[in-house]
């Protein structure tokens, strides 16, 4: 396993790294190797003043910055030297994607300052291209939670389409390595849409929603059993609720205790990261607690 921890130094950063570092360990108390790198991406405009030279075209620059993020993962946790250090220029959303798809990483870290905005590298915009670029589990840490707690609560939510199972696999994989019991958590929606070919309006009866309900509770108890397949010691619960997805979901996690909440993300081009309007985006903007996002093309195997 791959885990990347793109990091700018700040303090919110540091509880990314020891997400990361908390999440390595634990895949090596599973007997699977793992590897984390920290990578620092520098504007070039940061270096103008050097005389016009780049970052990699300047030894001294070069080996002095390799030594502040050294320093900076020595103060987090005495077990870090092993930790590769990345420098590169750029713009840090494309930088971070590209490095991520050129090294098949399986996990990015990044670190937040909650409550929707991004820390300093990160700022808004770069950090939301990240949701959608990002080939791999893209995880986004609240300053609260710089571990993984014992056991931390963790929920999924699921759709019922392609791009969820990988979330639900990822998710349970997450919950086999922490010893956590997994929230299946599902959105029913309670506002009345116009069909298609009248313009009338769809509307469900409390008896109708009761019945979905129970029909969309049996699926999630499917979906358990099959992922227990593969993890026998894994406990999970499934949670149906109607209304709207995000303010819903946001009052899961708040009712919950959620630590991380799981989603599957669709992926998008550079052109389409205006059209933020997937509940993953949504989540990430509104940022209620951590959030792992993953794709729908996500392997457990690699």
């Amino acid at each position: 396993m791959k885990i990347l921890l793109a990091t700018d130094l700040s303090l919110e950063a540091e509880s990314a790294a020891r997400w990361a570092l908390d999440l390595r360990e634990r895949i090596l108390a599973t007997e699977r190797s793992a590897s984390l790198s920290a990578l620092y991406v520098a504007p070039p405009e940061h270096y103008s003043a050097n005389a016009g030279e780049r970052l990699a075209e300047n030894p001294d620059i070069n080996a002095r910055q390799t030594h502040q993020v050294r320093e900076w993962l020595r103060t987090l946790s005495p077990h870090t030297d092993d930790i590769d250090i990345l420098l590169e220029e750029g713009k840090p959303a494309t930088v971070i994607t590209n490095y991520c798809t050129t090294h098949q990483v399986d996990w990015l870290v990044l670190g937040t300052s909650g409550a929707g905005a991004i820390s300093r590298a990160m700022l808004g915009s770069t950090a939301m291209k990240l949701v959608h670029r990002a080939p791999c589990k893209t995880v986004l840490v609240q300053p609260d939670h710089a571990t993984l707690s014992e056991p931390p609560g963790l929920s999924v939510a699921l759709d019922f389409m392609p791009g969820s199972q990988a979330a639900l696999f990822s998710a349970a994989h997450l919950a086999h390595l922490t010893g956590a019991q997994l929230d299946l958590v599902h959105i029913l929606h309670d506002t009345p849409t116009p069909t298609l070919n009248t313009g009338l309006v769809n509307y469900l009866s409390p008896q109708d929603i009761d019945q979905l309900t129970e029909r969309t509770r049996e699926c999630l108890i499917e979906l358990g059993v099959e992922v227990k397949t593969l993890y026998p010691e894994l406990t999970f619960e499934s949670h149906v609720y109607a209304g709207p997805t995000v303010a819903t979901l946001t009052q899961h996690c708040e009712t919950h205790s959620v630590d991380l909440l799981i989603l599957g993300k669709k992926s998008r081009s550079a052109l389409q990261d205006r059209a933020l309007g997937s509940i993953a985006s949504a989540m990430a903007r509104k940022h209620p607690t951590s959030l792992m996002l993953v794709p729908p093309e996500d392997h457990l195997d690699r």
